[in-house]
Order: structure tokens, then sequence, then C-alpha cells
């Protein structure tokens, strides 16, 4: 999770200097991992309720 608020701060922070090509590989590749992870978390916390 600290790499995706990393990604975000430099997104916002030093957009001008961004890579597109970079955020669209990450994007690409790590966005099916984050959303497997972020649906784990949420049905734990649903249990949890």
């Amino acid at each position: 999770m600290h790499q995706v608020v990393a990604l975000r701060n430099i997104l916002i922070h030093s957009y001008e200097s961004v890579n597109p090509t970079v955020v669209w590989s990450i994007l690409v590749n790590r966005l099916p991992i984050l959303r497997i992870e972020v649906a784990k978390l949420l049905e734990r916390l649903q249990a949890d309720r």
C-alpha cells in the first residue's frame, strides 16, 4: 500500500516529470493485483461486522 501512496504523491506533486509510459506500465501490470488485494480486504472488513 505504501507504493500506491508514493505513486499518488509523485503524480500529484511532480506531474511535470512523470513518464506516461511508466505510469501506464504500472497500471497494466499492478492494477489487477491491487484489485484482488482490495477485494480481500473488503471481504475481511465485511466479515468483521
